[in-house]
């Protein structure tokens, strides 16, 4: 096994990311803390901090995921937040259970095979504890439950892949390795890890910013940031706008055309590409995480917009032409289900 923690402080000027340079046009300079245990990117002086404790329990090389975390800061601009992102094997696969109440996991328990020993979950917890430990935005008892889910999770080899925004800056994610996604290049992984880590960076998911469209639009620009991502880590032939459309498709086919679970990420990126290309949204937006500033979402996807409600009409009226994917808004749903 990997040594249980790597810190990777990952630092960038308040105004531009480590992609875009330095604002006076140099390029951050990377350096070994003094202690040697975390990189730090530097313009200049004063910088922006962005924090990511990775817990890495599988047989990956730390910098699998590290760089994978690294990648995906670059590409923000002004994130504050402090991230520990917890990453766990599982074996075979055992059952799936279906429960009536929401838990940590929502309503379904997927149960495999426990890999990890108890050593490795009690380590893990210290760990996360010590990270908790001068965390005051959240409570004794905030801290207590998540170190028991967290517990519950790993003891039983349950699957997971979530987010939790503990407080405005501080983000929780912890992510389960099937055999399957241990297999070299999985996209899978690759897809989830992104996913995941996009939100532990979108900015304003706990500071009273809310409205009637937050689920989909949330889940749709961590997945089409995962998308993206994974077409250039991947070197994929396959376009990933070609990609958005495939999923929107599916998952419209498989769970009606509602903005709303199940597929609610997948159905959701119908409708950003739907508004990227009307012109409507700056796709880079999405990608820099700034649609996650200030509110913007919000104020940007409310249901007395006409623009917001064209989207939800139109978002799976996709076709496909040539072998290759695009809107066409003159269907109607009844085209759209003989397309299927």
């Amino acid at each position: 096994m990997k040594k249980l923690l790597l810190l990777l402080i990952l630092s960038f000027f308040s105004i531009q990311s480590f992609a875009a340079g330095c604002p006076d046009g140099s390029e951050p300079v990377k350096s070994i803390s003094a202690d040697g245990t975390y990189f730090v990117f530097e313009c200049g002086g004063s910088s922006n901090k962005i924090d990511f404790q990775i817990i890495n329990l599988t047989d990956f090389e730390d910098s699998y995921f590290t760089d994978k975390a690294d990648y995906a800061s670059s590409k923000m601009i002004n994130t504050i937040t402090k991230n520990l992102v917890l990453i766990y094997p599982l074996g075979d696969f055992l059952s799936v259970t279906q429960n009536d109440e929401m838990d940590f996991l929502g309503s379904v328990h997927v149960s495999h095979e426990r890999i990890i020993d108890d050593s490795q979950i009690k380590q893990t917890l210290q760990t996360v504890k010590k990270f908790l430990a001068n965390k005051s935005c959240i409570d004794a008892r905030g801290k207590n439950d998540l170190l028991n889910n967290i517990e519950w999770v790993l003891k039983n080899g349950f699957y997971s892949g979530l987010q939790a925004p503990l407080c405005r800056d501080v983000r929780f994610v912890m992510m389960s390795v099937s055999p399957e996604q241990r297999k070299d290049n999985n996209k899978e992984l690759l897809r989830v890890f992104f996913h995941e880590i996009y939100h532990s960076l979108q900015n304003d998911l706990r500071n009273n910013c809310s409205g009637p469209n937050d689920l989909w639009v949330i889940e749709a620009a961590a997945e089409y940031f995962a998308k993206h991502s994974v077409s250039i880590f991947d070197n994929s032939q396959q376009d990933y706008v070609q990609s958005i459309f495939h999923w929107a498709v599916q998952n419209a086919s498989r769970h009606g055309f509602k903005l709303e679970d199940p597929g609610v990420a997948e159905k959701g990126l119908g409708a950003l590409r739907l508004k990227i290309e009307e012109g409507w949204l700056d796709e880079s937006r999405i990608l820099n995480g700034s649609l996650f500033h200030n509110c913007a979402r919000v104020k940007e996807f409310q249901d007395n917009d006409p623009k917001i409600q064209y989207l939800k009409d139109n978002w799976f009226k996709i076709e496909k032409h040539n072998g290759t994917y695009r809107f066409n808004t003159s269907m109607t749903e009844a085209d759209v289900k003989i397309n299927f």
